[in-house]
């Protein structure tokens, strides 16, 4: 199954309820046993949108690929819930309506947008999640051009955990799809399992299929009006390194083309990542840590930096965020000698775009939970 397919399943099953309206939220449009694994009423009325990691594996023993996801979501007149999820580009692929009925989440609308395209699904069975019973059933029908799609996401379990000493709620079940193009059926199934924390909403996600994974984590949260601000491009977009406004590592480091030809680590073929990939980093970078430097730390640190066509970095920044994900101050011993570490690794892989070497965007982002390092993203 190739990766756009793998984005395609995942959003269809991305379904957080989060967020905002010109007035007051009415918050009796979310039942009891829905609202409270939720974000504030403050931030349903003011607007939020969620930021993501989506790991994926296309094989077993095959290389893991990180992509950035986005979903928002808007209160409208009716009370109903509009889901809007977006690509790493900040391009749309996916529209949807829901409504609350006790604990039950009711798929009124579900638009789908390939390229130019917009496919409207057909509902057969509406109920998405169930936050009062073990089981809900969603069938969907669709076509475009001479293709016929079949699909059915069915909730088998449910129940109450805790994730980073928050209460959540764990939904598991099965999913199964179907095209049929001129006579000749392709079919694909996965299982998945969605957990939801108090407070955040829609924390982690993960699915697997006979040849495919994939784990989505949620990294950011943010107000609506700072999302929109990322959605737009040009040299200024969100990836922009102001080259005078860093943190001063490798003061020799040089481009290879220029500012304006930057490209984001995502349009490099194949992605920009370290040799070795994950385990190689975690086998460089532990041994360096200083443990005293880090006490007490609970948080992300990503460091965001360009990688030039030889492989060399340079220009890097710093963003810092609690677990909450909410913008954070850490110990400039423990930024200075973790930059450090970060501008001194040497073994990434330069990119490719149209075939031709090109300078691109990266970000390496640490995860400390009460001083330890648990995990290196992405």
């Amino acid at each position: 199954m190739n990766k756009s397919k793998l984005l395609s399943l995942l959003f269809g099953l991305s379904i957080l309820l989060i967020l905002s309206q010109c007035k007051e939220p009415r918050l009796s449009s979310l039942p009891a046993p829905v609202i409270k694994y939720f974000p504030s009423p403050g931030l349903l009325k003011d607007g939020v949108a969620q930021k993501y990691h989506f790991h994926y594996q296309r094989s077993e023993g095959s290389e893991i690929w990180t992509d950035i996801m986005y979903l928002t979501y808007q209160w409208n007149e009716q009370q109903e819930l509009i889901i809007t999820n977006y690509s790493t580009d900040f391009t749309p692929t996916r529209a949807r309506r829901i409504s609350f009925e006790e604990g039950a989440m009711q798929l009124l609308e579900d638009i789908v947008y390939s390229g130019q395209d917009t496919l409207q699904q057909s509902l057969l069975s509406t109920v998405m999640r169930n936050w009062k019973k073990d089981t809900a059933t969603l069938k969907e029908s669709s076509i475009m051009d001479n293709t016929l799609g079949y699909s059915t996401e069915m909730q088998l379990a449910r129940k109450d955990t805790l994730v980073e000493e928050r209460p959540a709620m764990v939904f598991s079940g099965q999913y199964n799809g179907a095209s049929i193009t001129d006579g000749d059926t392709s079919r694909y199934a996965h299982t998945f399992k969605e957990i939801y924390a108090e407070g955040l909403g829609l924390y982690a996600q993960s699915f697997q299929g006979e040849q495919y994974r994939g784990d989505l984590e949620l990294i950011e949260q943010l107000p609506m009006s700072v999302f929109q601000q990322r959605m737009q491009h040009g040299i200024k977009r969100i990836a922009f390194i102001d080259p005078d406004a860093t943190l001063g590592y490798r003061p020799d480091f040089k481009l290879c083309t220029h500012t304006d030809e930057i490209i984001d680590y995502y349009n490099t073929d194949p992605d920009i990542h370290y040799m070795g990939g994950k385990y190689a980093l975690w086998k460089v970078i532990q041994p360096q840590l200083q443990p005293t430097r880090y006490e007490g730390i609970s948080g992300y640190m990503t460091f965001r930096f360009v990688i030039n066509c030889n492989g060399e970095t340079g220009r890097f920044t710093l963003e810092a965020a609690d677990l909450d994900f909410q913008p954070a101050q850490f110990p400039e011993t423990a930024i200075s000698h973790l930059g450090n570490i970060t501008a001194n690794l040497t073994e990434w892989r330069p990119g490719v775009h149209r075939g031709e070497p090109a300078d691109a965007y990266a970000y390496l982002t640490y995860k400390f939970k009460n001083g330890e390092l648990v995990e290196l993203l992405p």
